[in-house]
């Protein structure tokens, strides 16, 4: 029976891609970080199908996503990491295709070919020059590449041209050359949300993910994908289009120990008195969300928790107050929701009787 050797997860030699927090205050996710070691060494071999990785807003799936990727990058030779995160921001269809394409083919190549200069390429003109100095065997193919996508028109009739090769990519160039790739995209539901397709953005593209029906099925490039809405995103995954094509692994709740490390890291970077036993009503409270941890720790509202009233009274400012953090999670949540919402009659019963009996 082998024994598989982890890299270390908490100090990987390279930060290539930024993380959202300081790297210092990353901690645990030990079990979750070796599952998907274990299934990324599985995509050398093409046992390795796609994946959500499934939670709850604000469990932390994107820094874990980001901290995969940095290991993957840096500790190991087998496999490229491909990341993109959609951000909230609106984008013209044939502008997103030229991102989407030219951050894989950086981040790809940067990886074979150990140069890191080409992740700093701001457009493909630039890459292709670069790439030109290098003299892997695969490189003509990732040339050629360029050279075809550039040739591609750039007005509004294009863009269904140019998304459908950049989506591609990533199994066409491992198909070619032998190589094989992790596609990692965060906030996966958001790509219905944000991709217009025509100048003025009025015509929204709400089946972008649809397209990915055949690349989820790659061995070659297959995909982890994540993202804050839950529902959205288990409506799209496993059903419709792409019903059969992902796996789900769950990201949970952090258990006690990391989270009181956690607590130890955030109460001394922010000057928090703390006693054990704060710690364990902290965690009570919190349930081990690393979100709900942070900012009962931050000394936003006192630096004293060693009080038995003080993390009491921060919770409730938290929860209630307009510019508390969960008051504004909470929000978000119902606001980014209230479709699905105003569809499920037992979840607008459910906050009428809530709206009726608030105690």
């Amino acid at each position: 029976m082998s024994t598989i050797t982890y890299p270390d997860f908490y100090h990987p030699p390279k930060f290539v891609l930024e993380e959202e927090i300081d790297s210092s205050l990353f901690t645990g996710r030990k079990e979750i970080l070796q599952r998907l070691w274990d299934w990324v060494l599985n995509i050398d071999r093409k046992l390795s199908s796609s994946i959500a990785l499934m939670s709850p807003r604000r469990y932390g799936k994107s820094v874990v996503l980001a901290r995969l990727f940095n290991v993957m990058y840096s500790s190991q030779d087998r496999v490229a990491p491909f990341y993109i995160r959609i951000s909230e921001e609106s984008w013209k269809k044939g502008d997103f295709a030229d991102k989407y394409f030219l951050t894989f083919l950086k981040q790809f190549c940067a990886f074979f070919l150990r140069d890191d200069e080409l992740l700093k390429a701001a457009e493909l003109t630039g890459l292709h020059e670069s790439l030109s100095r290098h003299s892997a065997d695969w490189i003509p193919e990732a040339i050629r590449q360029i050279e075809v996508y550039q040739r591609i028109g750039q007005s509004f009739e294009y863009w269904d041209k140019k998304m459908h090769f950049a989506q591609n990519a990533p199994n066409e160039l491992c198909a070619v050359t032998g190589k094989k790739c992790l596609v990692i995209i965060d906030e996966f539901q958001d790509m219905n949300r944000r991709l217009y397709l025509d100048d003025p953005k009025t015509l929204l593209e709400k089946i972008v993910t649809g397209a990915y029906r055949s690349l989820a099925e790659s061995k070659i490039a297959p995909m982890l994908v994540a993202g804050s809405m839950l529902s959205m995103l288990s409506r799209i995954v496993f059903s419709g289009a792409l019903y059969g094509r992902f796996g789900g692994m769950p990201l949970p709740l952090m258990p006690e120990a990391e989270s009181e490390e956690l607590m130890d890291k955030l109460a001394a970077a922010f000057e928090v008195k703390m006693i054990p036993a704060t710690k364990k009503y902290l965690f009570a409270l919190t349930k081990g969300n690393p979100y709900y941890i942070t900012y009962m720790v931050d000394n936003s509202f006192t630096r004293d928790l060693a009080q038995k009233e003080s993390p009491e009274e921060v919770y409730l400012k938290q929860t209630t107050m307009s510019t508390g953090r969960f008051y504004g999670l909470w929000r978000l949540h119902f606001t980014e929701n209230m479709e699905l919402l105003n569809d499920d009659q037992h979840g607008k019963r459910i906050l009428y009787y809530i709206r009726l009996y608030p105690k």
